[in-house]
């Protein structure tokens, strides 16, 4: 298993600011909104996979629906 920094600074609705994810000093994002989840690999820290979902606007039905198979299936 890899050790690392990570630093990660969540918002919402009542918070006006940027999301941030730092992986060793790298920003892995610090913007764009929706829900998003990010898988590192254990072993080096590097991104397996980074996703965001904007659930309440548009269509959200599909985003809702992709978050959800993306929590359950993986």
């Amino acid at each position: 298993m890899a050790e690392g920094d990570i630093y990660i600074r969540g918002t919402g609705w009542n918070r006006m600011a940027n999301r941030i994810l730092m992986v060793n000093g790298k920003t892995i994002y610090h913007y764009d909104i929706g829900l998003r989840v990010t898988t590192l690999r254990r072993t080096d820290l590097s991104t397996v996979f980074d996703g965001t979902y904007d659930i309440y606007s548009g269509d959200h039905t599909i985003a809702q629906n992709q978050l959800a198979d993306k929590l359950w299936i993986g």
